[in-house]
């Protein structure tokens, strides 16, 4: 498990692209992050620790990998619990802002027209 760094966060945070940044701090993703971590009746510090840690993995730095060993070893968690808590927050946070990074990434992408090069043996000689 990764310390989280307020600092280190932020410097991330301000890095991602605006669409990105919208996701994290949505209305929608937190009122979800709040309902799971409730349903798993999570303490207020163990909350506080699963919200660091989700935030680390938002701002890339930290794996979803460590984010499900997180859950099962440092929240004190039985297995079952863990791994709801774990497979509902990537359904609810972590895919939603992955799917605005992958939408952005599109916009970015050049299309094949404007990739395409001249090709010299083609164009008319002079």
């Amino acid at each position: 498990m990764q310390k989280y760094n307020y600092s280190a966060v932020h410097e991330r945070f301000t890095k991602l692209p605006e669409e990105v940044q919208d996701a994290i701090l949505s209305d929608e993703l937190a009122t979800k992050f709040a309902e799971t971590m409730e349903s798993a009746q999570l303490s207020k510090e163990q909350r506080k620790n699963c919200n660091e840690q989700a935030t680390l993995v938002l701002v890339g730095l930290s794996k979803m990998v460590e984010f499900e060993s997180f859950a099962n070893a440092e929240l004190g968690l039985n297995e079952v619990v863990a791994h709801k808590l774990t497979t509902d927050v990537k359904k609810h946070v972590f895919d939603p802002v992955r799917q605005a990074l992958m939408d952005v990434m599109a916009k970015k992408k050049p299309s094949a027209a404007d990739t395409k090069q001249s090709d010299p043996y083609k164009e008319p000689a002079q």
